[in-house]
Order: structure tokens, then C-alpha cells, then sequence
């Protein structure tokens, strides 16, 4: 869709997360050795399945198998027993030790300003402060807001990484009080369908008969004037290029104090599934499971007649294009990093949803042979028949010089 197929390959890249980082707020970057893999296995009805041991396991890159160095079931929070354990390789870190002790979580709450309804958001935003009890002793938030592209569209830390409800609470009320862009989007987008009515009514009265053959008249190119609406306006285009670059440099430098990391994408509905690519490379790069929120809910602001929108995966209530490939970038940004997209009505209970959702998986780590090529590898993580796996899709073997451009393009997003 939109060319978004031929960016897959690109998208699979490296998911190898820095171990043990520092508590801190921007900072520099680390460099990466292992790689994990967070894994979330089902059965037939869809009930977590427990007790797995890494024999039970099939881990393939790039279609090989790999031995599994690291292997644990987290459950309920805590390091479930092992029923077996590989030994680390040769100089590699030993396999994590299993404890009746919380395993903490890091989540990370980026609020988009700039495509989301500030009344949208605020009803999200009042959810997440109700829901923050459901946080672990152990877990840890940061909130970090990118504002209004007409006021510069600079990043915000509202929060760093804390434990204290109460501060939570502070920074998420303070999250609402924020101005944000969304009315001006959904003005923009009546703009431009109205003039997709115009065209259509033109295109209509050139072709009286309905046989279709526009080829024929001079100078119409059907293809160029039938392009998706989310590209006819380039300052959105501009906005979404400043938005993705900052939850790009949020993850690179807000390095999370322990655990599982986790980034909460609160999405205002971003109209090119491509846009979601770089942040697949980047949380996967740097070890993040996303969860992208539809801050929009069912959306109403736009309903069209398209009969197109019934082939949508996503949701049977789509009532446009821009919404169908708003959540069609979100699934995908979610699959691939091995997370969930939260979707219309669900948005209600996002956080509980991914407390929940990141409480019990199974925790594997290799160690690959790290030659700085650039080459993209495919991670596959295989069960017995009958399981389903939700993981992450692969990893990038980035050079010196590709980690060193990768940081510059991050520069000056604050």
C-alpha cells in the first residue's frame, strides 16, 4: 500500500536493546551487543501458554537457526522458574537468574500535539491518570510531549523517568493543558476532500457515458489526480517529518533506568503508513516493544462514502481513507516491533492494556557475529504447531559511519 511493501525489508532492522542503562533523561547513545527478543506465545483461543523452556524454542536469523543463550518466563511481572537454560556462550553474559523479585518496566508516553484533537487527547490523558495504579513497584514512566508545529514543534519532557504516581499524575494533567493541532488538521482534510469532490465531479462530466476511458482526453492524468488526499498538503507532510524525527530522537536519548522498554505511541492519526517506518528501525534498534494508541477513537470528523474502506484489516467502524491508513501504519509499526496497536474504543484502557500485555512473556537473548556491514537480518521465532509467537522481526549490523549519520540527522531535535 503506497509503497509501504517495499519498505518492509528496511523496517526489519536492528532491535538489539543497550544493556542495563543508566537512568537519565537525554543522553548519549550506547553501544549494543545483545540481542533480545521479547516473545508473547498464545495458543488456539488466544491464552497465554507457560512453562516453555528455550528447547522448546526454534530461533531462526535469516532463515539459520541460532543457539539461544538467554533464556526467561516472565510472569505476572516475576522470573518464573526455567524448566532448562542454555549456557552463555564464551564470554557473554550468564542467563538471568530466576526470582520471586518484580521485573521492572520502562514506558515511555510520547503525546502527539500536533495531529491529535486536544479534547481527543485529553479524554486518553485522563485515562492514563486513572489507570497509573496499575503500575508495578518496579515500573518506571517518562512523559515527553511534542508541541504544536506552529509553535516551533519542539520536544517536551514533562516527566522523566520516575515511580512517583503523584509526579505522573502532575505531568499527565499538565499534558492537558497543552495546546495542540488536530482542529487545524481536521480542517485540512475537509479542504482537501471537498476538492477531491471537485475533481470527481469533473472527471464525471468528462466522462458522460461511465465507459471509463479517460485515457483518451487530452492531457488528464487520472492516476496523478486520484493520489492519496494525505499527500496533497505539504505542510502536513512537513509536520509528520518534525514528528517522526522526535519520537526517533526521544528513544535514541531518553535511556530507560531498567527493564522491559516499552513506548506508548499517542498517536493523533498520522496519514502515511510510511511514516511509521524509521520508528520501527529506531525502536528496534534500541530494544522498544510500541504500542501505538489511536487518540482519535471511532472518527467522526470525516465519514465518506468509500466503498474501498471495506477491505481494511483494522476496524469495521472506518469511516475514511485517512483513518484506514492511519491504523494500517499503526498495526504495522506495532507488528513488526512485537507490540499491539490499541484501536478506537480501546483507547479508553491503552495503559492497562500494555501493563497487562507486558507482564508475562518469555525473554530470549543471542549473541550474533556483529561485522558492521549494514545488512538487515530477519529474525523468526519458531513454537510447536498450534502456538502463535508475537515478537519482534529483526535486527541491524549498522557501521560505525551509519550509527554516526543515524546521530546526526538527530540533531536539533532538542
Amino acid at each position: 500500500m503506497f509503497g509501504l511493501l517495499g519498505l518492509v525489508a528496511l523496517a526489519l532492522g536492528a532491535q538489539e536493546p543497550p544493556p542495563a542503562p543508566a537512568a537519565g533523561t537525554f543522553g548519549a547513545s550506547v553501544d549494543v551487543r545483545v540481542v533480545n527478543v521479547e516473545a508473547v506465545i498464545t495458543d488456539a483461543r488466544g491464552e497465554r501458554v507457560r512453562g516453555l523452556s528455550a528447547g522448546d524454542l526454534k530461533l531462526e536469523v535469516d532463515g539459520r537457526e541460532v543457539p539461544i543463550e538467554y533464556f526467561a518466563e516472565i510472569a505476572g511481572g516475576h522470573t518464573a522458574p526455567a524448566p532448562s537454560s542454555p549456557s552463555p556462550a564464551a564470554g557473554g553474559a550468564p542467563p538471568p537468574v530466576s526470582s520471586p523479585a518484580p521485573q521492572g518496566r520502562s514506558f515511555l508516553i510520547f503525546i502527539d500535539e500536533a495531529f491529535a484533537v486536544a479534547q481527543q487527547r485529553d479524554v486518553v490523558l485522563q485515562a492514563f491518570e486513572r489507570d497509573l495504579k496499575l503500575l508495578g513497584p518496579e515500573d518506571r514512566m517518562a512523559v515527553v510531549a511534542f508541541g504544536r508545529p506552529t509553535s516551533g514543534g519542539q520536544l517536551k519532557v514533562l516527566s522523566g523517568w520516575t515511580g512517583d504516581r503523584g509526579a505522573l499524575a502532575a505531568a499527565l494533567a499538565a499534558a492537558r493543558k497543552r495546546p495542540a493541532s488536530g482542529n487545524d488538521v481536521v480542517a485540512t482534510r475537509r479542504s482537501l476532500a471537498n476538492e477531491a469532490d471537485l475533481v470527481g465531479e469533473a472527471l464525471a462530466g468528462l466522462d458522460p457515458y461511465g465507459d471509463d476511458d479517460l485515457a483518451k482526453v487530452p492531457g488528464l492524468k487520472p492516476a496523478t489526480m486520484f493520489a492519496p488526499a494525505n499527500a496533497g498538503d505539504p505542510r502536513l507532510s512537513s509536520w509528520l517529518d518534525k514528528l517522526t524525527r522526535g519520537v526517533v530522537a526521544v528513544m535514541h536519548r531518553m535511556a530507560p533506568p531498567s527493564g522491559r522498554r516499552t513506548l506508548l505511541l499517542l498517536s493523533g492519526g498520522w496519514p502515511s503508513p510510511q511514516s511509521h517506518v524509521p520508528l520501527a528501525i529506531a525502536a528496534n534498534r534500541l530494544g522498544y516493544t510500541v504500542y501505538p494508541v489511536d487518540v482519535t477513537g471511532i472518527d467522526t470528523a470525516l465519514v465518506v462514502n468509500d466503498a474501498s474502506l471495506n477491505y481494511s484489516r483494522t476496524d469495521g467502524f472506518i469511516s475514511s481513507g485517512w483513518e484506514r491508513d492511519a491504523q494500517y501504519g499503526m498495526e504495522f509499526l506495532a507488528g513488526i516491533t512485537g507490540g499491539k496497536a490499541i484501536l478506537n474504543s480501546a483507547r479508553l484502557s491503552a495503559l492497562g492494556r500494555v501493563v497487562e500485555d507486558t507482564s508475562s512473556y518469555y525473554w530470549l537473548g543471542f549473541t550474533p557475529q556483529w561485522k558492521g556491514d549494514d545488512h538487515h537480518h530477519r529474525i523468526e521465532l519458531k513454537a510447536r504447531k498450534g502456538l502463535k509467537i508475537r515478537s519482534r522481526k529483526g535486527y541491524s549490523d549498522f557501521s560505525r559511519a551509519t550509527e554516526a549519520s543515524l546521530a546526526g540527522n538527530l540533531e536539533g531535535n532538542p
